[in-house]
């Protein structure tokens, strides 16, 4: 099955390779020398530009496309455009040396104008002019360099490259924390001069000057001279047929180094954020946006946004499906407090409101179910309020030790409404039978700091860091289930159940780590690092059955309740070698020693202890070599573990949906 799996994906990939093919020349003058930043437009049959580039130092130009007729157009400052048609159909097409006629104008005066090139290449930075593409007047960030070559929208997902965007910059500083897509969609494009992309470092290579090998594709939006310092933005408003309206705008207010960005919207077509990154705790895997359970992620159990070690990424969560009302704040400021002090932080606020029709049908093969079909249609309700503000100070103590803390704060409330009708039948016999309702209202918080002393020590690439990290994740809510169930194999029989759940969780975290880099020779490093962390997470949920004879939920349900709780403790520790040449060329190879206990203690449905063992060995190796301005080759190999979530240890039986029950396992191991 595996090497069936490898073959499927190399047929996959030959297939897309033979689909794309490429177009490539040299352009030179009368006197066949070659012409460096020439600009290459590759346009279709409509006069659509389809992509671009610049030629290199020698002249040559690469572009890829897949199979038609294309119009190639190259022009120069000073030469005359060069137009001819290019059938790309059964394989790549060199176009050997194509020379450009100069350009002569015999008149007392004159005046030249030129488009501007397209873009340019410097060291390991691709840098576009912003002037070169065209956009509406109300256009934003995203819309420009979704425009440019290399540069892609998919899935709401910014890629330069290839790779995820996974930061912005506005003239070299951040915008609106690590949320590109938020920096992208509220800035307008006619404040920018130029775009650049590279590939970031890691703080603490930069701070150590040691290529570790982590690196990141990041975005500089390099702002026009005169919009760094004044006011501008836009407001935008439409109402259309059934009641139907969005609105928003954005503020920036730029006063040299101090930075502030206001930003708003209201909306009930589905546009439901900034970003994904302010919908927290819909799971939208599930599609079960309107209960408890898409955000604890089970009834008894804690989310992993309120995990240790968090970064934005872990605040990530899929826009739910059905139709959304959406209003939503942010703000975003950065200044310089004195010469020694950077200081970076935002605000978000956002308030939603979710209704989802859902259909499901499901088949089963095998076993001794086989033939049997499941049906089950739902309606799921939900309003959703997320405040999220994180903060980022740097000090510089001195030119030999600098202080950087980040204090981040989420608080989550929820409710919602979960209405479903289900069915199960075996040929066009009905088995079974379901009707339930299931309403909760949840809230949750998450507190985290870290704070990271950094230390350059007097022979260059000899560094120490240390970072503490604590987090606290306090989460509170009840749910209340009511069904009925129709069951006519082996016997008709009735089911009803009206039951009160609450839950009591929280997850508190600690941890340290140092980090010390040590230069062998002017070429090689060595990085050591060690990490102690302790996690516990604690959750008590009680269900009680209603008494028709008290007329409340007085009756414990024990099969249904819950009191869990586990600690985890890791030792990481490791070694690097790092072998850097020239800017051009790099080599990571890494190799780090985990070992880690885990021990599960719970006492209801029954008493019972788990405890687990892990020792791991991860390796990581990655390989890094420019070979040119337009190629390069990047090999990367990583590894890690992943500590299953608390709901999923717990062997407490989940019965939101009767017909579809479901069970934790406390003797899950390590992914």
């Amino acid at each position: 099955m595996r090497l069936f799996t490898i073959l499927l994906l190399f047929l996959s990939g030959s297939i897309h390779a033979q689909n794309t093919l490429s177009i490539s020349g040299v352009v030179t003058d009368a006197g066949d020398k070659g012409l460096p930043g020439a600009t290459i437009s590759l346009l279709d049959t409509a006069g659509t530009l389809i992509g671009g580039t610049v030629s290199g130092g020698d002249g040559s130009f690469s572009l890829q496309a897949e199979r038609g007729m294309y119009q190639l157009e190259i022009s120069f400052l000073g030469y005359e455009t060069r137009r001819q048609r290019v059938p790309l159909f059964r394989r790549s097409v060199e176009l050997g040396r194509l020379p450009l006629v100069e350009s002569a104008v015999n008149l007392e005066s004159v005046e030249v104008a030129d488009k501007a090139p397209t873009g340019s290449q410097k060291e390991d930075t691709v840098q576009y002019n912003a002037t070169a593409f065209k956009t509406m007047k109300d256009a934003s960030a995203e819309d420009l360099i979704t425009k440019m070559p290399g540069v892609t929208l998919e899935g709401g997902q910014m890629k330069a490259q290839g790779e995820n965007v996974q930061r912005v910059l506005v003239d070299g500083k951040p915008f609106f924390g690590n949320d590109p897509s938020a920096a992208l969609k509220n800035l307008p494009a006619e404040v920018i001069d130029k775009i650049q992309v590279f590939d970031g470092m890691s703080e603490q290579a930069q701070f150590s000057g040691v290529q570790d090998g982590n690196t990141f594709k990041t975005i500089n939006i390099v702002t026009k001279p005169d919009m760094r310092a004044g006011q501008f933005g836009k407001l935008y408003a439409g109402y259309g047929l059934d009641n139907r309206y969005q609105s928003g705008g954005n503020v920036n207010i730029f006063d040299g180094q101090r930075r502030i960005s206001l930003i708003g919207m209201s909306n009930n077509i589905n546009v439901q954020n900034f970003s994904s990154e302010d919908i927290l705790g819909v799971l939208g895997q599930s599609g079960s946006s309107g209960s408890s359970m898409s955000m604890m992620r089970g009834m008894g159990g804690s989310s992993m946004m309120f995990r240790g070690n968090q970064s934005a990424n872990d605040f990530l969560v899929n826009s739910s499906g059905g139709i959304t009302r959406t209003t939503a704040f942010g703000v975003n400021y950065s200044d310089m407090w004195g010469k020694k002090v950077e200081v970076s932080g935002s605000y978000f606020f956002n308030l939603s409101d979710n209704r989802a029709e859902s259909a499901l049908n499901r088949q089963f093969l095998a076993g001794s179910g086989e033939d049997q079909v499941y049906a089950e249609t739902g309606l799921r309700t939900s309003t959703n309020q997320n405040h999220r503000a994180n903060l980022r100070v740097e000090a510089t103590i001195d030119s030999s030790n600098s202080i950087v803390w980040r204090p981040r704060a989420t608080w989550q409330g929820n409710k919602g409404e979960d209405n479903t009708s289900s069915s199960t039948s075996l040929a066009s016999d009905l088995l079974n039978s379901g009707l339930s309702g299931f309403e909760s209202t949840y809230n949750g918080m998450s507190l985290e700091s870290d704070l990271l002393w950094r230390h350059k020590f007097t022979k260059p690439r000899r560094t120490l860091s240390v970072t503490v990290l604590n987090n606290w994740a306090p989460k509170r809510g009840e749910n209340f289930l009511g069904s009925e169930n129709q069951f006519l194999v082996p016997e008709p029989k009735a089911d009803t159940l009206d039951q009160r759940t609450t839950l009591d969780a929280n997850t508190w975290g600690s941890s340290a780590s140092v980090e010390f880099t040590e230069p062998l020779s002017e070429k090689v490093s060595l990085a050591a690092s060690y990490r102690l962390s302790f996690q516990q997470e604690e959750s008590e949920r009680l269900t009680n059955d209603f008494s028709e004879a008290d007329g409340g939920y007085i009756l414990p349900n024990d099969r249904l309740s819950n009191l869990f709780s586990n600690d985890y403790i890791t030792h990481n520790g490791g070694l690097s070698w790092i072998y850097n040449p020239n800017k051009d060329f790099n080599i990571t190879l890494r190799a780090n020693y985990q070992e880690a206990s885990l021990a599960n203690d719970q006492t209801l449905p029954q008493t019972q202890e788990f405890n687990q063992e892990f020792r791991n060995i991860l390796p990581f190796a990655s390989v890094r070599w420019t070979l040119d301005k337009k190629r390069n080759f990047r090999l990367f190999y990583r590894s890690s573990t992943q500590l299953p979530a608390i709901e999923q240890l717990q062997n407490v039986v989940n019965n939101q949906n009767p017909l579809s029950l479901r069970i934790g396992n406390p003797n899950l191991r390590q992914s």
